[in-house]
């Protein structure tokens, strides 16, 4: 899988055919990060793929970021 740099912008800024391919990262995203989780400190594997520092790295912040803005603006999004 790819993680493309528009994994980090921000939501409102996209349009809605984008959001559901942001879906689609977010959730890849959310993979990674119970992968990680799952390995207690070990190595994690998702897919049968090594996940290696940096990916782990995007992904809680690609995280991160969708809990912090849906936290301020809820699901539905908001024009901050």
């Amino acid at each position: 899988t790819t993680w493309p740099i528009a994994a980090c912008c921000r939501r409102a800024s996209r349009s809605s055919a984008s959001r559901a391919v942001r879906t689609e990262e977010l959730a890849q995203a959310r993979r990674v990060v119970d992968a990680v989780a799952a390995a207690d400190g070990g190595i994690a594997v998702l897919d049968g793929n090594m996940v290696g520092p940096p990916f782990a790295r995007l992904a809680r912040t690609t995280v991160a970021r969708d809990d912090a803005w849906t936290s301020r603006f809820g699901r539905a999004g908001g024009t901050a």
